[in-house]
């Protein structure tokens, strides 16, 4: 009200500050235009260089590109604790009571048993561990929870590894299929007992592959002695599958179960290692 009391008693005054307002509100437009256009440019400029790679520390680096693949989960009994060297001991003691174990290649340090589709049969083999005065408990473990990521540039990933990857997981997915129990006696186990041949088949062909992929990677590239690994632990499966299949008995049923949840940790540690 204060200004329309203003224009109301001084007229001459109140064209000149309109007048002024015009100049004014016309300069503030274009000014936002020419601001407008430039920001305008500079983020195009941003998306263009995004687009080609990112910028990190004013060093350019190539994008990334991800491999995700299907998510599973197995159970295994979890005991032992942090401590790499008691870790040790639990698995060689639980070795020479006939239960063969694994122990976690990396930090928190712990003695891993078993790898099956269920939680519920696990129950007889925890209970023989607590019995030699060891905590265990039974966990799930997520498969491919993380993706593997290599630069868009690295063809041996896209065109090598990441299909070896790929086939790996399929055949650790078969595997938990077949695991349902730690028995052979095991309700309709039997029946699946031909495939286990099959599986040990395709992990063959699975060893030379991740050998030629291995001999493929120059020396100094940290992902060849994975690899190789991984084809290590591939054949190691398939001996323990064919193993089972030739003797069909509780304790060849444990060894190739452990065999596969070894292949699985190392798995998982590369697609950590590539994050």
């Amino acid at each position: 009200m204060f200004f329309l009391r203003i224009i109301y008693r001084k007229k001459k005054r109140t064209v000149t500050v309109i007048a002024l307002m015009a100049v004014m509100l016309f300069t503030s437009l274009c000014c936002g235009q020419v601001l407008g256009r430039y920001l305008l440019n500079k983020m195009a400029g941003a998306e263009n260089k995004n687009s080609a790679g990112i910028v990190v520390n004013g060093r350019q680096t190539a994008a990334r590109k991800v491999l995700r693949l299907e998510q599973f989960y197995y159970y295994t009994i979890k005991a032992g604790c942090e401590d790499y060297e008691k870790s040790l001991e639990l698995g060689n003691a639980l070795a020479r009571e006939g239960i063969p174990a694994v122990v976690a290649g990396k930090p928190p340090w712990c003695v891993m048993v078993g790898f099956l589709n269920n939680e519920e049969n696990l129950a007889l083999l925890q209970g023989r561990i607590r019995a030699l005065g060891c905590e265990a408990s039974v966990i799930r473990v997520g498969v491919n929870e993380v993706f593997f990521k290599f630069d868009a540039g690295d063809k041996k990933a896209a065109e090598e590894i990441a299909p070896f990857l790929a086939k790996l997981s399929v055949s650790l997915h078969k595997g938990l299929l077949l695991y349902n129990g730690i028995s052979v006696k095991e309700e309709g186990l039997a029946d699946f007992k031909p495939k286990f041949a099959v599986l040990a088949q395709e992990l063959g062909t699975m060893v030379a592959k991740g050998r030629a992929i291995g001999s493929g990677l120059a020396s100094e590239d940290l992902r060849r002695e994975t690899i190789n690994r991984l084809a290590e632990y591939c054949e190691e499966w398939a001996q323990s599958l064919q193993e089972l299949n030739n003797g069909w008995s509780d304790g060849s049923l444990l060894l190739s179960q452990q065999r596969a949840l070894a292949l699985a940790e190392e798995y998982e540690r590369f697609l950590s290692d590539t994050n």
